[in-house]
């Protein structure tokens, strides 16, 4: 694998775009998750336009 610095910038992400992350229950192992992936996990799908996107205070979210 080549050095960090020597790829090229992506500056036209999609949701098809894959990082390469550590799995939080096991260090030792590595995985590849998409930008969706991550999208859909920091803003959960479903939501309606108008809704907002609230903290039921012990660390869940939802539309409302």
């Amino acid at each position: 694998m080549a050095r960090i610095k020597r790829y090229d910038i992506d500056i036209q992400l999609n949701d098809d775009d894959k990082l390469l992350c550590t799995d939080a229950n096991d260090s030792s192992k590595s995985k590849l998750i998409t930008l969706a992936d991550l999208k859909n996990y920091i803003i959960p799908p479903g939501g309606q336009p108008g809704q907002v996107l609230k903290s039921d205070g012990a660390g869940g979210i939802y539309w409302e």
